[in-house]
Formats: C-alpha cells, structure tokens, sequence
C-alpha cells in the first residue's frame, strides 16, 4: 500500500498522472476526511439558522464532519451572537469593517482591495455592468474569494485536505422537502441517469400534500412523514458521496448555497470575482440585468471548465429547497422565513386549507424551525414571528405582510448618492455597525428542556 502510494506521488510530481486521469480510482472513504463549511454574510439569524442547517440536511447531506470557516463584518449582530460563533469552533474568522465603500471609476487601478484597518473598497467600473445591486453580487462574491483563501491557508498549516466543501449564506435555511408535490426542479443541470434513479426511488416525489393532509386532519404523527423522507434522502446523497473517487469532480448550485468537490469550489465557486473581472477585460460591452443572471453566467463558466461534471445526485435535493430569515431583534429576537410566508407556500396553503395558524406552524414545521428546537439547543429565547391573529375578512397573506412591514427587518444595500469631495458615486452598506441589533439588549435565556426528538 505504501508502495502504491509512493508512486502516485511520483507519478503526480512527473506530470504523468493528471486529475482527470481515470485511469486509477481511488474509493473515498466515508468520514475519514472533514467537509469545509463556508459562512458569509452578517450573521444577524445565524443562531437560528444553525438549527435547520444541523438538524435539517445541510450538515448531515456532507456525510462528514465539518469546520467551519466564516467571512463576515463587525456589526452588533457579530458582536450578540459572539458566544455562539464560538461554540462553532471555527477554524478561521475574516471579520472586515461593517462600511464597504464602493467606487464607480475607471480611473482608479483596483477591483476590490481590503485595507490594514479591515476596511473593503471595491470599484464596479472594473466589473460588467449591473441595472441593480452590483455592489450586493460583488460583495458577496468577494467573501466567496476571502473562503477560499482562509481554507487553503488552513489546509497548509494543519495538514487537513478537505474533500467537500459547503458554501451557504448565513440566514439562509434549507429543506428536502418541496412545498410543492413535483420537484423535478431541484436538479437543475442534472445527469439524466441520477434523474432516472431518483425517480425510481421515489425521491422526486415531496411528501408535502401528504404531510398538510395529515396535519389538517388533527393527526399525531404526522412528523414521521417528514423524519421518513429525510432519512430517504440523506441515504440516497450517502450513497452518492460513497460512489466517488477523488477525481471526480460534482457540484451543486443554489444562489444562497453551493456544495462540491474540493477542486471545483476552489478553482470553481470561489473564483466568481475573478470570472467577471475576466469577462471585463475580454468584453467591455458586456452588460447583465439582475445579479441572477451573473450568476447563472458564472454558474455556466464552471460547467463548462470541468470535464464530466457530476450534479450531485441524491445530494441535490437534501438542499434542494431554500429561503432567507430575516431577523428583528434584539431586543425583540423574532424573525420571519421571507420567500415562503409571502411568495410561495404560505398564500399556497392558505388557498388550499384557509387556516393561517395551521399553514405557518407547519411551515416552521419543514424548516426544522420549531421553537422549541432553536430554544432548546441554543440558550437563547429566539421565536419564529408568528402573528397572534390575523384579522378576520381580510387575505391572510396581505396580511401577514402587514404585519411585517410595522416592524424594521434589517438587510439590503440602498444608494448614498455622491460622497463630498469624490467625482464618483459611492455606496456604503446600510447597517454600519448598527444592523438591527440593539447593543445593550440583554439576550432572554431559555428554560432548561430537553431537545425534542423531531430536532
């Protein structure tokens, strides 16, 4: 074995042995190698989020233990949660200044440059250009960049070598389990093979109309439908990961969270900034509308830059489906899924069953949000903003809105104009180091309980 070793590593070293050699297959072993877990963004919900990334599929569809590595900024929010990043563990940290300022000026020789203070300037007239929110993509795909630096620096100084490497937004949640009945979706770029398999599994088929069924009826068990589809798909993805060799290369693509081999999220994903500053410099006509068609556009560089690029199997849809928390507190500590309550399954629901309470309770329910799960398992007293009442004659999801926009959900960037003593136009992010959270708002503790068993 030693001897076999050996020559790979002279065969490597000779150039006679490449990657994308196939002739060799080495199995990968389950376990033996930890997953990279890559957080960016403000960690306003990162608490709560952890929760459905732990107990949901996120961590679990890695097959593997996971270090975590977070890109953020110094706002209050990393300040409160400051106990609970460091319960993660993480391997590193890049915490920048909380004010990004962006420039618009062809006369200025950089693309994105972190100064000794922490402090991030990045210049869109180096970049395509956006109709709207270039300096959210950019921002975010420098983080992207930052990762990839801080595992590769980690790698060389531990000796670790990851295999796969997860990348996700920090109020960003994920679920196997689709509101919708039919999620042939969810595979995107898929072989059709893996198709072929999943849908002889029956894995292509959500349990959701089942799971509401149950619940609208007043029944029990009805959890077990969804820890029975979870246990199905995750087996599945396992099967997956357990069926690669080192060379292969397999990726999977949300806009808020990707997952990967090694190579292709490092050479791929994390090199998002570098791809348009290249697509700059090649084509200065080039012009994108809204950031996901950037993204799409970056999301097809690296398809086309790995030969047999895999989808990720089973593993697709353990993260298949996502949406954002959007967090309000402290002091008030609640927080709200975005995508769901107003633009897809919450009115869905209403429509099909006509019960606000029953529909948001299960969909906390399919996030793996329940209170008594994020109480339970993280010391802190966080809620899910569920509405006392809504009122009577009234559609329940215009009202649901309503109810959100009397409170501030924290987020976004939003245009300062033009900054004294620069011909530029500049933005700044808005939250600076405020972002929502009251500094002096004391964290309400949790009861002492014992972690449910649908966690």
């Amino acid at each position: 074995m030693v001897r076999q070793r050996a020559r790979l590593v002279l065969l490597f070293a000779a150039g006679i042995l490449s990657l994308e050699d196939r002739s060799i297959r080495q199995p990968m072993t389950t376990k033996t190698q930890p997953a990279a877990m890559c957080v960016t963004g403000q960690l306003r919900s990162l608490p709560a989020a952890y929760v459905n990334w732990k107990y949901g599929t996120l961590i679990r569809s890695t097959n593997a233990d996971v270090d975590f590595f977070l890109v953020t900024s110094r706002t209050n929010s990393y300040s409160t949660w400051h106990s609970f990043i460091t319960s993660l563990q993480p391997k590193k940290i890049l915490a920048i200044d909380p004010r990004t300022t962006i420039h618009h000026n062809p006369k200025l020789n950089f693309s994105a440059t972190l100064d000794a203070g922490l402090h991030l300037s990045i210049n869109t007239a180096n970049f395509p250009e956006f109709r709207d929110k270039a300096p959210a993509l950019l921002m975010q795909l420098w983080q992207q960049s930052q990762c990839r630096r801080l595992i590769l620096e980690h790698e060389h100084t531990s000796g670790v070598r990851y295999s796969r490497i997860v990348r996700v937004r920090s109020d960003v949640v994920v679920s196997d389990v689709f509101w919708t009945d039919q999620i042939d979706a969810a595979f995107g770029r898929s072989n059709q093979i893996e198709i072929i398999k999943a849908k002889k599994e029956k894995l292509l088929l959500s349990p959701y109309g089942a799971f509401m069924n149950c619940r609208s009826t007043g029944l029990s068990n009805c959890t077990q439908i969804l820890i029975s589809r979870q246990k199905d798909v995750l087996a599945a993805c396992r099967g997956f990961l357990e069926s690669l060799t080192l060379e292969d290369n397999w990726y999977i693509n949300r806009e808020v969270v990707s997952m990967g081999s090694r190579r292709v999220m490092l050479d791929g994903e994390f090199r998002g900034i570098e791809l348009l500053r290249k697509l700059h410099l090649t084509n200065p006509s080039k012009k994108f509308g809204k950031i996901i068609e950037a993204l799409t556009w970056i999301n097809e560089m690296i398809h086309n830059s790995f030969t047999k690029l895999r989808s990720g199997g089973a593993c697709a849809l353990a993260i298949g489906d996502g949406d954002y928390l959007r967090m309000f507190g402290p002091p008030k500590q609640t927080f709200v899924l975005q995508v769901s309550e107003q633009e897809t399954e919450f009115p869905v629901c209403i429509h099909n069953y006509n019960d606000a309470n029953l529909c948001l309770k299960s969909m906390i329910q399919r996030w793996q949000l329940t209170p008594e799960c994020l109480c339970a398992n993280l010391g802190v007293d966080l809620k899910y903003d569920i509405p006392v009442m809504i009122p009577n004659g009234t559609d329940a999801s215009a009202a649901l809105k309503e109810h959100h926009s009397k409170n501030r959900l924290v987020g976004d960037w939003f245009p300062l104009g033009i900054v004294k003593g620069q011909p530029n136009r500049a933005w700044e992010h808005n939250e600076r180091p405020y972002d929502g959270f009251d500094p002096g708002a004391p964290l309400r503790n949790c009861p002492s309980q014992r972690p449910p068993d649908t966690c």
